[in-house]
């Protein structure tokens, strides 16, 4: 097996993955978490899709422009000026204490749109890095090091939240994101470390000088039909697409309802079960009303609030 190509930077870029991943779940969390607070019903189920369809649909429209950048410029560089999250997390912590939930909520699609423009190019770098012969690896120490960011990001920012609220009941969200506000401190650290660390991974190959990106055939979806044509016409690469897809979209990564039931629920399995549970983050456990609240003696719990409230499917 060739040997790494650059040892001295093979750590600090798996640190950056880490941070990369945890800031954009530690955010997250806190918005899913007070949507839980305050919603339930239809309005609950529509403001999560919403925060998850502004941090997906970022991937999907400047895949384009982002697979450009990494091609055209070298990979660390792009990194490290996608590293604007820095800014970004300044913005969320200053909306954080101001109670400006509607920023706070509109800045979610702005580090899904830095992670967009970041992911061709961390991706492209594993190869510069480590070379053609520890590729496959290299990529799983990467999923690797996401999954273990993410579901560190889930239960961190799960368990402060929790702490913050403990003997509080705001009943807005500009007031619950005031009282959680010094969680984005917790963003700005490690978002100041992930910035810090792309300047420790080397200059990178350098990149392709004639490439061109014309905007005319981006908007008219020109540049899409053809990536997805390349795509298809890839065995391999399409199948591992497809794989990545069930892996990420698998059931077996929803967490077990957990979000507060409201005390009526008690004694009534079918009347619970029928309104549905939305799958969440290991979230607002501590402070559940089916838990903390829960009649003495009372055996028939909801059945999505059975224990264990949170694991694999």
């Amino acid at each position: 097996m060739e040997p790494i190509r650059q040892p001295a930077a093979y750590l600090p870029f798996l640190l950056i993955v880490f941070f990369n991943a945890f800031v954009d779940l530690g955010h997250k969390i806190v918005i899913q978490n007070t949507l839980f607070k305050l919603y339930d019903g239809e309005t609950q189920v529509l403001l999560i899709a919403l925060v998850n369809a502004l941090i997906l649909l970022p991937f999907v429209l400047l895949f384009s422009p982002a697979g450009f950048l990494a091609n055209r410029y070298r990979k660390p560089r792009v990194m490290r000026h996608a590293a604007a999250a820095l800014l970004l997390t300044l913005l969320i912590t200053f909306a954080y204490y101001q109670g400006l939930f509607g920023l706070a909520f509109f800045l979610t699609l702005l580090l899904g749109v830095q992670s967009a423009l970041y992911s061709p190019a961390k991706y492209g770098y594993i190869k510069e890095l480590l070379g053609v012969g520890r590729l496959a690896g290299a990529n799983a120490m990467v999923q690797a090091v996401t999954i273990v960011a993410i579901l560190g990001g889930v239960f961190l920012f799960s368990l402060l939240f929790e702490w913050r609220l403990a003997g509080v009941t705001p009943d807005e969200a500009g007031a619950m994101l005031r009282q959680v506000a010094p969680l984005g401190w917790l963003l700005v650290v490690c978002s100041l470390a992930e910035w810090l660390l792309t300047f420790r991974i080397g200059p990178g190959v350098v990149g392709d000088a004639g490439e061109r990106f014309e905007w005319r055939r981006y908007v008219g979806g020109r540049y899409l039909r053809r990536n997805l044509r390349t795509l298809r016409d890839n065995r391999v690469i399409w199948l591992s697409i497809i794989g990545l897809s069930v892996f990420w979209g698998s059931p077996r990564w929803s967490w077990r309802p957990s979000r507060p039931m409201p005390r009526r629920c008690w004694g009534r399995r079918a009347s619970c079960g029928s309104r549905g549970c939305s799958p969440v983050p290991v979230s607002a456990l501590s402070s559940a009303p089916c838990w903390r609240d829960a009649p003495p003696g009372t055996s028939s719990r909801p059945a999505c609030c059975r224990w264990p409230p949170w694991g694999w499917w």
